[in-house]
């Protein structure tokens, strides 16, 4: 847990430019995840890590993070990923089988955040693929909930409770039941 860094403007500003995420939103999605005591978080999409160390700072030091990102970024231009709770990071397509293998085996998560594959068949997959190790009780959500094909998964999607935190970007949730 990162201790040196109080309030949340401050941990998500210390981050810069790794977190592509807007603030409001952001906030609001970190505030529902936090109130339920979550002890394992996965995200799809760690690009340069900033999410993640966000999540990194919420979870107890017995907590593990886990993510998953085809690479993307070049490791030089990433957070640095030491400190407690441990951040794993999961390198590959979040569609292949074997990723999706290795990642079951830190499953239940309390929550997930996708973040990843933008294209409808992709999100599509991540939720199909994921939200089954979200045990019952966490919190799923969706980044660029307005972006067209994830907004098309999302209307199509029937669950109760479905929620949009708006900001400049926008992030859809829900809790699972």
């Amino acid at each position: 847990m990162i201790t040196n860094v109080q309030s949340f403007d401050e941990l998500f500003n210390s981050f810069g430019n790794k977190i592509e995420q807007s603030k409001g939103s952001f906030k609001q999605l970190y505030d529902r995840i936090k109130a339920i005591n979550p002890k394992r978080i996965l995200e799809i999409g760690f690009r340069y890590g900033g999410t993640a160390k966000m999540w990194q700072h919420m979870l107890p030091p017995q907590g593990l993070v886990v993510s998953v990102d085809v690479g993307s970024a070049v490791a030089s231009d990433r957070v640095d990923l030491s400190g407690q709770p441990e951040i794993k990071l999961v390198l590959g397509n979040s569609h292949d089988v074997e990723i999706i293998a290795k990642v079951k085996q830190y499953a239940l998560f309390d929550a997930i955040f996708i973040d990843g594959d933008h294209s409808y068949e992709g999100v599509k997959a991540d939720y199909e693929n994921y939200v089954p190790m979200v045990r019952s009780g966490g919190i799923v959500a969706f980044h660029d909930h307005g972006h067209g094909p994830i907004l098309k998964f999302w209307n199509e999607l029937q669950v109760p409770g479905k929620i949009v935190l708006q900001d400049s970007l926008t992030i859809g949730l829900f809790q699972k039941v």
